[in-house]
C-alpha cells in the first residue's frame, strides 16, 4: 500500500481579496522542512530511547512529504552545522518543524538542548556549549508554520550541578506568533524516557502521525495529550504552548 500524505494549510479567514499579496513564492507552497534529533549518549547519564525515538519520527516526517535532516547523537559543534543548513532551507520553506528527544534543562528560564559532548563547569559555558530553543526557533525563519516537538524533559543530572537558577523539568517557552510548540510534559515537570522502544511522548505522537489524514494539529496535540496521560495513569502531561495563525492539517495526496 502506498501512503502519501502532505500538510494542509486552510487560511483562517473568507476567501482573500489579498490572496496575490499573501502569496507564497512559486515552488515554496508545499516545500516542508524538518530536523529531527535524538541524542542518547550523554555521558553524564545515558538515555535508552532517543535515537529511536527520533528515527521513527524522522520517518513519519517522510512520509508526510517532509524534506527531513536526521541527526543522531551529536556534539555542539554537529548541531551549529546541522542548524545552518537546516535554517537555509526553512528560510525557503512553507513549513519548519522540529524534533528533539534526549536530555534538556532550563537555566534562569531558558531551556537548552544538551549536546552529547556538554560538559559546562559554570552557568556562563552554557551558551558556548548548548543550545537555545529560541535560537532553533530563530533558524526556523519565515516559514508561515513553524512547529516544535520538545521530548528533552527527561531527568538530567548535568542539571543538578547547578544550584542557582536552574529548575526542575523545563521552563514555559517564550510564545511566538505563527509558533506553536509541543513539550513532553507540562513546563517544570520531568518526564519518562520510557520502558518500551520509545518515550510515552513519542509513541503517542508516533501513533497520531500514523493516523492524521485530515486532522488538525492541535486536535492531533490534544490526542497526544489524552493519551500520554492515560499510558502514564496521570504523571505524565504534554503541553503545548503558542499559536498558528493558519489552520493546519493533515491531508491526503490523490
Amino acid at each position: 500500500m502506498i501512503c502519501a500524505d502532505f500538510f494542509g494549510i486552510i487560511c483562517q479567514t473568507t476567501p482573500c481579496v489579498a490572496a496575490e499579496t499573501n502569496k507564497v513564492k512559486s515552488g515554496e507552497a508545499d516545500t516542508k522542512i524538518a530536523i529531527v534529533i535524538g541524542n542518547s549518549a550523554h555521558p553524564t547519564g545515558a538515555l535508552t530511547n532517543p535515537k529511536n525515538d527520533a528515527t521513527a519520527i524522522a520517518s513519519a516526517f517522510k512520509k508526510l512529504g517532509f524534506e527531513v535532516l536526521l541527526k543522531l547523537d551529536v556534539t555542539k559543534t554537529e548541531n551549529d552545522a546541522a542548524f545552518k543548513v537546516f535554517s537555509q532551507k526553512a528560510e525557503k520553506s512553507a513549513v519548519a518543524a522540529f524534533f528533539y528527544a534526549g536530555h534538556g534543562m532550563q537555566i534562569n528560564g531558558g531551556n537548552y538542548i544538551v549536546p552529547i559532548d556538554a560538559n559546562p563547569r559554570s552557568e556562563r559555558d552554557i551558551k558556548r556549549e548548548m543550545l537555545k530553543m529560541d535560537d532553533v526557533i530563530d533558524d526556523m525563519g519565515s516559514a508561515k508554520i513553524k512547529l516544535v516537538f520538545f521530548d528533552a524533559c527527561r531527568d538530567n543530572p548535568l542539571s543538578r550541578s547547578f544550584s542557582r537558577g536552574n529548575s526542575r523539568g523545563m521552563a514555559a517557552p517564550l510564545e511566538a506568533t505563527g509558533t506553536l510548540i509541543s513539550f513532553a510534559t507540562k513546563h517544570g515537570n520531568t518526564a519518562a524516557d520510557g520502558d518500551g522502544k520509545h518515550s510515552p511522548y513519542t509513541q503517542a505522537l508516533l501513533a497520531e502521525l500514523g493516523n492524521s489524514t485530515g486532522m488538525e494539529i492541535e486536535q492531533i496535540l490534544r490526542r497526544v495529550q489524552q493519551q500520554v496521560k492515560a499510558n502514564t495513569r496521570g504523571q505524565q502531561e504534554p503541553w503545548r504552548y503558542g499559536s498558528l495563525m493558519e489552520i493546519f492539517l493533515f491531508k491526503s495526496r490523490h
